[in-house]
């Protein structure tokens, strides 16, 4: 496999150590790949313009030797080496112009195949932790997920997985329901307690029984 890409430095091309910055280069590519200079240039856009000639020549984006996914097009459009900055306006533009599309199918299968095997840091877990401290679902999120978990069950290997993290599990240990949980729970079971009518033996739960029958009952005789 192969990779075409500019890069701009300040020390001898043969000595620089940089291989690229593609998400679709294997993290260990000086260790299984060769570098080669294909070419130095007095300016950096001579070099991309060499660059898109390469990219067309090889049409690297269908090519099965190349790990290219897009080809450079532009000489103005070159943001290598700065650093953009979006304000909060444009970020805001930009949620309002994505608002209600949904990736195609194959972008969703190409970015779980680009994630897959990827862990997140140590670091990157404890930043996601505590930028959802405090943070709670609303309820239109709450029915969305409970719409789109409808129907589903798990896996026997998910089964499985589950079961073997939780054996031995003791991170509920030595914790206690407050009082205010314990109550609803209770008030929950008993909501789902049946029972009969006295006066038309129909059975069903409490809280419809209590509202349409006992003293509500059409079959009460005075």
């Amino acid at each position: 496999m192969m990779y075409i890409g500019v890069r701009s430095c300040a020390v001898s091309p043969e000595v620089d150590n940089y291989w690229g910055s593609s998400k679709h280069l294997p993290k260990n590519v000086s260790e299984v790949c060769d570098k080669f200079i294909l070419g130095t240039f007095d300016s950096r856009e001579e070099a991309v313009s060499d660059e898109i000639k390469r990219h067309n020549t090889n049409d690297v984006v269908v090519s099965d030797v190349f790990w290219n996914r897009a080809k450079q097009t532009s000489v103005g459009f070159d943001t290598s080496g700065t650093k953009l900055e979006r304000t909060s306006e444009h970020n805001q533009k930009i949620g309002r112009s994505n608002l209600g599309r949904k990736p195609s199918d194959l972008c969703v299968t190409q970015v779980k195949l680009a994630n897959t095997g990827k862990l997140h840091t140590e670091e990157a877990k404890l930043n996601m932790s505590q930028s959802k401290i405090g943070k709670k679902h609303s309820t239109e999120t709450k029915q969305k997920i409970g719409k789109a978990n409808l129907g589903k069950k798990h896996t026997e290997e998910s089964k499985k997985k589950l079961s073997n993290a939780l054996k031995g599990n003791t991170n509920f240990s030595g914790k206690k329901h407050t009082e205010e949980a314990k109550l609803k729970m209770s008030n929950s079971r008993k909501a789902l307690e049946k029972i009969a009518c006295p006066h038309c033996d129909v059975v069903s739960l409490k809280s419809l029984m209590v509202r349409w029958h006992f003293d509500n009952c059409k079959e009460k005789t005075l």
